[in-house]
């Protein structure tokens, strides 16, 4: 500040400090003062994130039920499609019942039409033949890929408990490379089921009051923390009732604690938007599809020895070009309030 002859104060440019590394740090750190005060939903800090004792658990934490014996009663499944076909045969439907394949919940009966039978009229009876049956429900399969056969599958008399360690520790659980993989339980051949969830980015579990909706995301959550560590892949759990997910408060995979306020929901839910729009901004820039490809070459660079720097970052070289417009106390603090968070 200098005076002239008028007394008037007469403001000088203050000068201008280079060293553009100590700028970034300042910049940093008004992000997170200005976040800290405007959103309680904060990204914890890595070095402040809990580290697991082992990088995997283990299929020995599971329950192992004792080897259970065959419970198919081939008898009885004759005995059923003998019955499936006196009840087509009741509606003027010829079929014949091919092949049977039991299943821990359902049996599936394949069908052979006789010549000129259309499968619609089968469809049409699934009502009729449930009440004929008595079943719960009959489910017809109209296009079984890779037979000219129709299904249809009722539900067992006695169902089978399929474990979670028996699908989690099958090989082709094992052999899926994705970290987010999923178990889904067992077809009706007993075999694993699993899905990537990266390839379903939009899932809905919805069902009647105790259908098993809470099991299936229980088991979608164990399946990806038996499959990912916390460096792979981080969960935001919001949970409104307080009591579906809070026994996984603590584990080493949460970006956060359990949500329950529904305040920070909407919070955690803008914070998730603005990380998706910034991935896409990163793997455009760096002319990737997707996360593992944006990863592979991030790995790729650093073994090469030619690391990639952020290409999003630019706030430093819009300061310095702009320094003596930013030189005023009170439009600097403006400018670094509307940084990106």
């Amino acid at each position: 500040m200098e005076a002239d002859a008028d007394n008037d104060v007469v403001e000088t440019p203050a000068p201008v400090d280079q060293d553009v590394e100590a700028f970034q740090n300042m910049v940093a750190d008004a992000q997170k003062a200005q976040v800290a005060k405007m959103n309680p939903f904060l990204v914890q800090q890595e070095a402040n994130l809990p580290k697991p004792a082992e990088p995997m658990p283990t299929l020995e934490l599971l329950y192992h039920p004792e080897k259970r014996e065959n419970f198919i009663d081939r008898e009885a499944l004759e005995n059923i499609a003998r019955l499936v076909e006196s009840k087509l045969a009741d509606y003027k439907i010829k079929a014949e019942v091919v092949d049977i394949f039991p299943g821990p919940v359902i049996t599936r009966f394949e069908l052979d039409l006789a010549p000129g039978v259309k499968v619609s009229r089968i469809s049409g009876l699934s009502m009729d033949l449930a009440r004929s049956l008595s079943a719960m429900a009959v489910r017809v399969v109209e296009v079984i890929p890779g037979k000219p056969y129709v299904g249809l599958e009722l539900p067992n008399m006695t169902r089978q408990t399929v474990f979670f360690s028996d699908v989690v520790g099958s090989q082709a659980f094992i052999d899926s490379k994705s970290p987010t993989t999923v178990v889904l339980g067992q077809d009706i051949a007993g075999e694993a089921v699993v899905a990537d969830l990266s390839k379903m980015p939009h899932v809905l579990v919805a069902g009647t009051t105790g259908s098993g909706k809470s099991v299936g995301v229980n088991v979608m959550i164990l399946s990806m923390l038996y499959k990912a560590t916390p460096d792979d892949v981080r969960f935001i759990m919001i949970d409104p009732k307080m009591l579906e997910l809070s026994i996984y408060e603590g584990i080493p995979h949460l970006l956060s604690e359990v949500v329950t306020d529904m305040k920070d929901a909407s919070n955690a839910l803008r914070w998730c938007v603005g990380e998706m729009e910034r991935r896409y901004k990163l793997m455009s820039a760096l002319g990737v599809r997707n996360i593992k490809g944006f990863n592979d070459k991030l790995k790729m660079a650093a073994e090469a020895g030619h690391p990639i720097h952020d290409p999003l970052w630019q706030e430093a070289t819009v300061w310095i070009q702009n320094r003596h417009y930013l030189r005023n106390c009170h439009t600097l603090l403006w400018w670094l309030m509307s940084l990106p968070t």
